[in-house]
């Protein structure tokens, strides 16, 4: 099923969903952010916290867009799925590691 095929209500759903994932993702993040500007202390902590938040800030804009032209119900529902992974205990990649 191509996003062509979805009704309204369906592509409203999906968006919702969507923006839904959004939101968690970035509170999951936030959360993540917290705990780890606590621990820097010196500067190599520093630049890795940067790395960090760099390549987060890469892969969230690249998945930020609602695009339903390239978008198939899996995506949707993938996603979602992940986003409410990372809000319910799971998290983005450790900075640490």
């Amino acid at each position: 099923m191509s996003a062509a095929d979805w009704t309204h209500q369906e592509q409203s759903v999906a968006k919702h969903a969507f923006e839904t994932g959004k939101q968690r993702s970035i509170e999951a993040l936030i959360v993540i952010l917290r705990e780890q500007s606590a621990l820097l202390d010196t500067p190599e902590s520093i630049w890795k916290f940067h790395d960090f938040l760099s390549s987060e800030r890469f892969q969230y804009e690249g998945r930020s867009e609602f695009d339903t032209a390239n978008m198939s119900a899996r995506q949707v529902i993938a996603g979602s799925i992940r986003a409410i992974g990372s809000a319910g205990g799971g998290t983005p990649s450790d900075p640490r590691k």
